[in-house]
Parts: structure tokens; C-alpha cells; sequence
């Protein structure tokens, strides 16, 4: 047996409304999400002049310091090698969020894209 032709349209409706309001709940949580990805791209940049200009200000002092020891460095290329691997960290930790952050925003977008076929 069949629904009838009232009982039909009530539920297409019903789906539809359903629908709807899933749609708007999740388009407010990706408004919030694009938010939060916007503060974390503040936070990377400001971060990024400080643990930068750190960094650099350490380094050129101790290389002050080097200058004036009357004795030559022992182990130069393990301490050129050590100041390679600390900006090498540097670069990966300031650029993680950074990196995190692209990838959510490009992620979400091709999830709308896959779901709302546009």
C-alpha cells in the first residue's frame, strides 16, 4: 500500500526542512571555523617576528662573542651544523600553523565543493 498524496508531500517537506536546517548549522560552524583559521594566521605572523628576530639576535651576539675569544673554535663545523638544525626547527615550528591552517581552509573547501557540487 501507498502513502497517500497528503502524507507524501508532508514528508518531502519534512526532509527538506530537515535539510535546510542542517545546511545553515553547518555553514555557521564553517563561518566559525574560516574565525579561528583567521586568528591563527595572526598568531603565525606574530609569532614569526619574534622567534625570528630572537633567533637572529642570539646568533649575531654569539657570533660577537666568537670574534673576541683568542682561541680558534674547537668544532666549527658542529656548530655550523647546530645552527642549520635551530633554524631548521625554527622554519618547521613557525610554519606549522601556518601550513595546518592552509590545509583546513583548502580541505573544507573541497568538502563543500564535493557536497554541494559547485
Amino acid at each position: 500500500m501507498g502513502l497517500p498524496p497528503q502524507a507524501k508531500a508532508h514528508f518531502a517537506e519534512q526532509h527538506i526542512d530537515n535539510a535546510a536546517r542542517s545546511m545553515s548549522e553547518v555553514s555557521k560552524k564553517l563561518g566559525e571555523e574560516a574565525e579561528e583559521n583567521q586568528r591563527a594566521f595572526e598568531r603565525f605572523y606574530n609569532n614569526l617576528a619574534l622567534f625570528s628576530g630572537g633567533t637572529v639576535a642570539l646568533s649575531v651576539t654569539y657570533l660577537g662573542y666568537l670574534k673576541t675569544l683568542s682561541k680558534p673554535i674547537v668544532n666549527e663545523r658542529l656548530l655550523l651544523g647546530s645552527w642549520g638544525a635551530l633554524f631548521i626547527c625554527l622554519a618547521c615550528s613557525l610554519f606549522w600553523s601556518f601550513f595546518m591552517t592552509h590545509y583546513g581552509h583548502y580541505s573544507r573547501d573541497r568538502t563543500e565543493f564535493l557536497y554541494h557540487g559547485e
